[in-house]
């Protein structure tokens, strides 16, 4: 059952990997835009919505969150509630800098915001929240975003899998040239333990899953 579950985890992550791989490639020609929505009504004042884009374009990958809670007084829920998955493409741009460190105010408008992050070669992670408030309406909101490059997504999924992929095929090698499994020492003349490593044969079947 273990080496089952590795097997397919190997070949989940290779084969998600080849695929971000392709969509960084494509990101160069197209972008893709992932889109999901969704919004709440509470009650007749309040409610709350959320959105969420995935980005594909020029070798990033750039994920948004954005969320609001209103409390309308003067003009109750304008906002139908609603959710949209969609997958589309357009100009958005995932290179476009995301939220730095930085505050203010404004007070005729009745706004303050707060954001933190960094942006550096292709790695990116900002936040961003504001608050706007107009006689007994307010409302909040906040962006989140977070921006890779395909190259190291790919990494991270194909890097682990190649890796026990290779070590897999080793000890299997090894053991069919009569050699330990963990240091490759001869052993033919001591087939039962390796006297280099204190390797026995009854490590060999756990370390073939």
């Amino acid at each position: 059952m273990r080496r089952t579950l590795a097997t397919f985890a190997i070949i989940i992550g290779l084969t998600v990997g080849v695929a971000v791989i392709l969509l960084g490639i494509r990101s160069f020609f197209v972008r893709d835009t992932l889109h999901l929505a969704q919004r709440s009504i509470g009650n007749e004042f309040d409610g709350s919505s959320w959105e969420s884009w995935i980005y594909s374009n020029r070798g990033t990958i750039r994920w948004n969150l954005d969320r609001e809670h209103w409390h309308y007084v003067t003009n109750p829920n304008p906002f139908p509630g609603n959710t949209e998955l969609r997958w589309y493409t357009n100009d958005a741009d995932a290179n476009q800098p995301v939220p730095l460190n930085s505050s203010g105010s404004n007070a005729r408008a009745g706004t303050q915001w707060i954001s933190k992050g960094f942006d550096l070669l292709g790695f990116g992670i900002g936040h961003y929240s504001n608050r706007s408030t107009a006689g007994e309406d307010w409302v909040t909101s906040t962006h989140t975003a977070v921006r890779l490059p395909h190259w190291f997504i790919a990494l991270l999924l194909v890097g682990p899998s190649a890796y026990f992929t290779w070590r897999r095929r080793r000890v299997r090698l090894r053991l069919k040239l009569s050699q330990c499994s963990r240091c490759g020492y001869d052993l033919r003349v001591t087939p039962d333990r390796c006297p280099e490593c204190g390797w026995t044969r009854a490590d060999s079947t756990q370390e073939k899953s």
